[in-house]
């Protein structure tokens, strides 16, 4: 497939299947959320996130220790989204612990959604090495949103079967809430 911008100001681009766009499109598709295993999201299979979010520190690791060696420092943006997650995460234990005295590691489990954010990340590296052209990271984005949006409708009208059931509580304040990617 061949796409091209309307005043030719980014040249042809191409769309090749190859294991490079492979590894983007379920790097992408797992951080859409759309497996996330909650009581709301139909789709959930859990511990699949959990899991991507594991994938997602180890690149960080990675990431930044590349960057140590090749380059003896860390680039300030990275350490920024870095602080970005690491703050909220423990900002958000710490007050759970201090105000119901919810043990600290509860309050990190809890917290752990904006592990996604980490997906800088590999798509940083991606678009560095480049494994995909920032118009094809723009296409997946919309792909993933209108599949997302309509799975949800879908499930919301039961056209599309779900692999769980949604778990709805009496005393819930939004009860009839679908939470899909």
């Amino acid at each position: 497939m061949k796409a091209y911008s309307k005043n030719n100001k980014y040249g042809k681009v191409t769309f090749y299947l190859n294991k490079r766009n492979i590894a983007v499109f379920f790097i992408l598709l797992f951080n859409s959320q759309l497996f996330y295993g909650s009581a709301g999201n139909p789709f959930g299979v859990k511990g699949l996130q959990e899991l991507f979010s594991l994938f997602l520190i180890l690149w960080v690791i990675l990431s930044i220790a590349i960057q140590q060696v090749s380059n003896g420092r860390v680039r300030k943006l990275d350490v920024y989204v870095l602080l970005l997650v690491i703050l909220p995460i423990i900002y958000g234990s710490l007050i759970a612990q201090l105000s119901y005295g919810q043990p600290i590691i509860f309050g990190l489990i809890e917290e752990r959604r904006i592990l996604a954010v980490l997906v800088y990340f590999p798509i940083r590296d991606m678009l560095e090495h480049n494994w995909i052209n920032i118009i094809n990271f723009e296409k997946y984005i919309a792909i993933f949103a209108t599949i997302c949006a309509s799975l949800s409708v879908g499930t919301f009208l039961d056209i599309i079967p779900t692999f769980q059931e949604i778990i709805i509580s009496e005393i819930a304040l939004r009860q009839m809430r679908i939470a899909v990617g």
